[in-house]
């Protein structure tokens, strides 16, 4: 047999395999998710509806602080939370962020009013960092204190736990 002939031949044995393999019907009916599409939904989540969310829930902590409700605040952390208060050292789980809390009441001024701004949020709809800034005014009005936080939340049995949160202060304004 020549060069050729033998080229020819491996040529239409490797188009007769192809050919056979794509007409191979397979009896199996499973359906094939798309990977991109569940993709796609987890990297291009909806942010707006996701800061409004977390807006929503700044704003409750907010209310539960200005109520002095320390067990109201501590729901807002998961219990692997920690903590980093400003010029403070970190604190790790509930029961140690309670008694943080607790302290940090015990010293705000009679009537003192806090509000949280969220300025941004990035990540998915499971995890997220969320950035902003908290005012506390007296009870005349007048603001006593500024500051800028970061928020890890993580949503945890549908809602949002907040994983990691840092807390400081801005500089004094003379």
């Amino acid at each position: 047999m020549t060069k050729t002939n033998s080229f020819l031949i491996s040529i239409c044995l490797v188009a007769y395999l192809f050919s056979a393999n794509s007409c191979n019907t397979s009896t199996d009916k499973s359906i094939t998710i798309n990977e991109d599409t569940s993709t796609q939904m987890l990297t291009h989540p909806d942010m707006t509806k996701v800061k409004t969310e977390i807006q929503a829930i700044a704003t409750k902590w907010a209310d539960a602080e200005n109520a002095r409700d320390v067990k109201a605040v501590l729901e807002f952390y998961a219990d692997d939370a920690i903590r980093m208060p400003n010029n403070s050292p970190m604190i790790s789980g509930k029961n140690n962020i309670l008694k943080s809390l607790e302290d940090e009441m015990a010293t705000t001024a009679k009537g003192a009013m806090i509000t949280i701004e969220s300025l941004g949020v990035f990540g998915n709809e499971i995890d997220v960092i969320d950035y902003g800034k908290t005012t506390l005014k007296d009870s005349t009005g007048k603001v006593i204190y500024t500051g800028k936080y970061l928020t890890y939340w993580q949503k945890r049995n549908g809602k949002y736990v907040a994983v990691r949160d840092m807390i400081n202060d801005d500089a004094k304004q003379n």
